[in-house]
């Protein structure tokens, strides 16, 4: 439901572009009324035409540096002054400096048009209807404007659309003294309320608890005794509902840290809610290196351990691969050890536990020794991408590649072992990047063509990069830009035919996708409810702004990859039930079965989960 902010917010744009609609649409009879012939107003037309991607273009370098509330009324005055000054009988030297104007304008505040609407509604809805009010402040405009005309006299245009500009600023002088009323949104936890949401914010849950145990002896009270279904948090990294439950999530925020190491064998045994980006500074303290990792290092061990979480490598296997010990809290509430040596068929069952086989509490992880890498990075066309697909991603140790939408190329990452002396990584262009696509994408709605140029332009553009750094140095980045993911794992052979087709599907269907897309591979593993059991992988990452809708870009690719069998990332968005999932999985029954002697009242299966495997979510209330 929109609120008060919201509609302020939407109203302002409408009244914006019904000036602009308004002036627009008579331009060559107001131009006949000041004595300037058809031909000279058509040139100026055109004109006004490259303003506006100049003022887009311009858009994109400013966009981050000005206020938008200061950037909204000051274009709001400019435009009130274009439009009273065509309203005054100008002269043809005046008459264009006023089109060239507002040519320029019109994209030009359509950026900050966008984060007006994202500050005034949290739930995205409202940005998802600027366009549409844009587009009814065009069509509006020109229709209340010819309702003023007097005869041959259009001067009462220009002084509609005056009016117009007049009341979009005053609209956004409404917006903000209303937000400025709106009391602040509490946070997951606080005393003002339980609320829950995942990284991206798509997520949420309103759980009746929120609890962050200190030991393994507190956690089995809570899930004794807390209200059901009980769930589990690592680091909310997950796009996917496996946390939600009304009624308690438990954190595990406080069970980190370093329990105890072997130098010799490089193993490592550590708390399940320790951070991926402290544990890598841990390892490296006593000597030891994860053998690979994915580019963000937010997660905690335990969420990326249950939920498969990966790097790329076609000898590297996912974080799971490397579990030597397992400690658990079972279902009712006892603590409950696995060893690969004697129970390694019930560590294969639950390595990738997405939280419902009990609750992870310690790990002991199989490391290597500390080493580093080269990492090197490139552009090349994504033609030539995939044609060399296979032999590009098996040369190297670790090798990945981006598409950038509406770019035509890729850019490759590959990492190799090295035993030189480090050399500085350059410094992250990311989200500076993303920034970019994402100011194109906004501002040259209207003229793809012209987008696409550029984003090709800059891209083929990407200086190359080539360092050596200490392994923890190398594999993640800093991921600023809130985003919802899909990801599928298809059998590596098939990967370069479903990602052309996805690259197909985007730019014909979905131009307002900017965030790239991610191909990486990973070897088979005999993990049961892992997606790369006993398949050499090709996984393919698709992304969208947290800011837009992203459910019908991933209805419409999902059908895509599960045609070619993809198995989704159980963290990342899809839309499969136990129905399909068994299908894709030979030792589901097995995994199943294994669960139901952990958890044998369901205490850990919410709805979602039970959607999942096909069984009978857990009770409400608790065990006393």
């Amino acid at each position: 439901m929109l609120t008060v902010p919201s509609l302020t917010a939407l109203l302002s744009v409408f009244c914006y572009f019904m000036f602009f609609g308004a002036v627009w649409a008579f331009l060559e009879p107001l131009g006949a009324q000041y004595g300037i012939d058809g031909r000279t107003v058509g040139l100026i037309v055109s004109a006004s035409l490259a303003a506006q991607v100049l003022g887009a273009m311009t858009a994109t370098v400013f966009e981050a540096r000005i206020d938008y509330r200061l950037a909204v009324a000051t274009i709001g005055v400019v435009a009130l002054v274009s439009s009273l000054v065509l309203a005054s009988g100008p002269d043809l030297t005046t008459f264009w400096v006023a089109a060239l104007v507002m040519g320029f304008i019109l994209l030009f505040i359509v950026p900050y048009q966008i984060r007006l609407a994202i500050t005034a509604d949290e739930t995205r809805t409202a940005v998802l209807l600027v366009p549409a009010a844009q587009l009814f402040g065009l069509a509006i405009g020109p229709i209340a404007a010819s309702l003023l005309i007097d005869g041959k006299d259009f001067r009462p245009v220009p002084e509609f659309a005056a009016a117009s500009a007049v009341a979009s600023v005053l609209l956004l002088g409404l917006f903000v003294l209303v937000a400025r009323g709106r009391p602040p949104r509490a946070g997951p936890g606080s005393a003002m309320s339980n609320n829950w949401s995942n990284w991206s914010g798509f997520v949420t849950a309103e759980p009746r608890l929120i609890a962050s145990p200190a030991d393994a002896g507190e956690l089995g009270d809570l899930i004794r005794t807390a209200l059901g279904p009980v769930r589990v948090v690592g680091a909310g990294h997950s796009f996917t509902p496996l946390v939600k439950s009304e009624g308690t999530i438990l954190s595990l925020e406080k069970l980190e840290g370093l329990v105890s190491h072997d130098a010799e064998k490089h193993q490592a045994r550590v708390r399940a809610g320790t951070r991926l980006g402290p544990l890598m500074h841990i390892l490296q303290g006593i000597g030891q290196g994860l053998p690979n990792m994915g580019d963000i290092d937010r997660q905690a061990i335990g969420g990326a351990l249950g939920t498969a979480t990966h790097g790329s490598g076609p000898k590297l296997g996912a974080y799971h691969t490397q579990l030597e010990t397992v400690q658990i809290v079972d279902g009712l509430g006892k603590l409950r050890d696995f060893k690969r040596a004697g129970d390694q068929e019930t560590i294969h069952a639950i390595g990738v536990a997405l939280g419902a086989f009990g609750v992870l509490t310690e790990v002991t992880l199989n490391n290597i020794a500390t080493y580093r890498l080269r990492r090197r990075k490139w552009v090349l066309p994504i033609t030539e991408m995939l044609r060399e697909f296979e032999t590009m991603m098996a040369a190297h140790r670790s090798a990945e590649f981006y598409y950038i939408p509406f770019s035509g190329y890729a850019q490759f990452i590959a990492s190799d072992l090295s035993d030189v002396a480090p050399t500085p990584r350059p410094p992250e262009a990311d989200e500076a990047g993303l920034r970019t696509l994402r100011r194109l994408r906004t501002a040259l709605a209207w003229l793809p063509s012209l987008r696409g140029r550029l984003i090709r332009s800059a891209v083929a553009k990407f200086p190359a990069e080539d360092y050596v750094q200490d392994w923890l140095n190398v594999y993640a980045s800093d991921r600023q830009t809130k985003f919802n993911e899909m990801e599928y794992h298809l059998p590596f052979e098939v990967g370069p035919k479903a990602l052309a087709e996805i690259i197909e599907l985007t730019e014909k269907h979905f131009p307002e996708v900017y965030f790239p897309m991610e191909v990486r591979t990973v070897a088979p593993d005999e993990f049961w409810l892992s997606p790369f059991y006993r398949r050499p992988t090709c996984s393919i990452a698709i992304h969208h702004d947290a800011a837009n809708d992203p459910l019908p870009f991933m209805r419409a690719a999902e059908p895509i990859f599960r045609r070619y069998g993809g198995r989704p990332h159980w963290g990342k968005m899809h839309s499969l039930k136990a129905v399909e999932l068994k299908k894709l999985y030979p030792r589901w029954d097995d995994a199943m079965a294994v669960r139901r002697d952990i958890d044998p009242q369901n205490r850990l299966v919410s709805p979602y989960m039970a959607g999942l495997f096909g069984i009978e979510p857990g009770p409400s209330g608790s065990e006393r």
